[in-house]
């Protein structure tokens, strides 16, 4: 009976060691500007308590070129990173930012992704 409490007891404190409260995934695009006629520039944070990876750009659906010095835009937890996307846009109009995103549990890449949407007017010139 003993060694019955005592697997008991280890069997409910490996439970209790074991479990840890899960990340949250989030990305938010909180800025759109407009430099150049032929160029976007996206603020992107991370405000998530895990890793997550900016695959893909779509504006008004359709899949831009992205450019930034890594093959994917990578950001912490907390980490607020700028993305510049070259784009023809015309003064005056809304555009319909999809940002895809994976993320990283720590153990591996969920190749899942998540979007998030935004809208921003281009300002008049």
């Amino acid at each position: 009976m003993v060694a019955v409490s005592i697997v008991v007891a280890a069997w409910m404190g490996a439970l209790i060691f074991s479990f840890r409260p899960s990340k949250t995934y989030g990305l938010q695009v909180t800025r759109a500007e407009f430099p150049a006629p032929n160029l976007i520039t996206l603020t992107i944070e991370n405000n998530g308590t895990g890793w997550v990876q900016v695959t893909y750009v779509y504006i008004n659906n359709e899949r831009q070129i992205i450019t930034f010095p890594e093959l994917f835009l990578s950001l912490d937890p907390g980490e607020t990173k700028a993305l510049n996307i070259t784009y023809s846009w015309t003064s005056g109009y809304n555009y319909h930012f999809k940002t895809c995103f994976t993320r990283n549990s720590g153990v591996n890449i969920n190749l899942d992704p998540q979007y998030y949407y935004k809208d921003f007017i281009a300002p008049t010139r």
